[in-house]
């Protein structure tokens, strides 16, 4: 197979993929009996830096790709690989937060794919980006009045990746918004799944969406969110093992979400690293790549 081949049945693809529905989210259930509190030493151990060993970042090459059909137009994602890749690869969907699919997410979606992935960065929005807070206060707003289009969208990426792009396996990856589609989509795509990850995005506690996560979840979650506060991150983890989930959920102490978006006032460069390093480790264990 050659990278040509590749990029010739991507473009000529404009995949429209059958999606299937799940129900708008279900009122949330009272929260798991609440767990202990970690100590900050144990909550420090969790985040404590580990070494991993990275191979030199690959080039990248990127493209607007149509994935699926929605309402009246083709849904259009950024869609960014490998420049040498000639095989289908493992690849990620990547959700965005409630600002849209912005820079910073396809400069996440280019730096994973130097990672040796096929990545799909998701636009839920239909092509509007947030310059502000309020405007992303609405375009959210508007997301919670269809969330139905939001499921079948994760869907789409995922048939075009499987169907049209070869993905031998898929994960997905989200912030703050986006994270809670990045754990969702586990029960859009019951047993398809091998990995989702989670970037300080809102959690269910209901013991029965928890019963539905059926790949590995890693979530980084921030010390000071108000939205998130770290005793439900607690709470969550603990119903989570309780159910016999894989689950890696850490608490960065110190930090706001948004930590990791460099264009966000809360950025913090040493917890985005922090988040990044984890979430390679995390990867490379559970999808395999470069």
């Amino acid at each position: 197979m050659t990278r040509q081949w590749l990029l010739a049945m991507l473009g000529a693809s404009a995949f429209l993929a059958s999606c299937s529905k799940e129900s708008a989210p279900p009122p949330t259930a009272p929260a798991a009996t609440a767990a202990t509190a970690a100590t900050p030493a144990e909550e420090a151990a969790r985040v404590a830096p580990v070494a991993a060993e990275e191979a030199e970042p690959l080039d990248v090459a990127s493209q607007w790709m149509p994935y699926g059909e929605g309402k009246d137009a083709l849904i259009r994602g950024y869609f960014a690989y490998p420049e040498s890749m000639v095989a289908p690869l493992p690849a990620i969907i990547v959700v965005h937060d409630w600002r849209g699919l912005d820079e910073p997410t396809k400069q996440m979606a280019d730096r994973l794919a130097s990672r040796g992935y096929m990545v799909l960065a998701v636009d839920f929005f239909g092509g509007k980006v947030a310059s502000s807070a309020e405007e992303a206060a609405a375009l959210s707003r508007g997301l919670l009045e269809q969330t139905e289009a939001a499921d079948q969208n994760v869907v789409a990426a995922y048939r075009f990746l499987t169907d049209a792009a070869g993905a031998p396996s898929v994960a997905t990856l989200g912030t703050a918004m986006g994270g809670y589609w990045a754990v969702k989509s586990m029960r859009l795509l019951p047993g398809e799944l091998k990995a989702a990850v989670n970037w300080y995005g809102q959690v269910d506690e209901d013991p029965a969406l928890i019963e539905q996560m059926d790949a590995p979840l890693l979530g980084l979650f921030a010390g000071s969110d108000r939205s998130m506060p770290p005793q439900r991150v607690r709470d969550f983890r603990a119903a989570a093992e309780s159910a016999g989930k894989t689950v890696d959920v850490q608490i960065i102490p110190n930090v706001s979400a948004g930590f990791a978006n460099p264009d966000d006032p809360r950025f913090d460069q040493q917890a985005a690293d922090l988040a990044w390093q984890r979430t390679m480790n995390f990867l490379t264990q559970h999808l395999t790549a470069i």
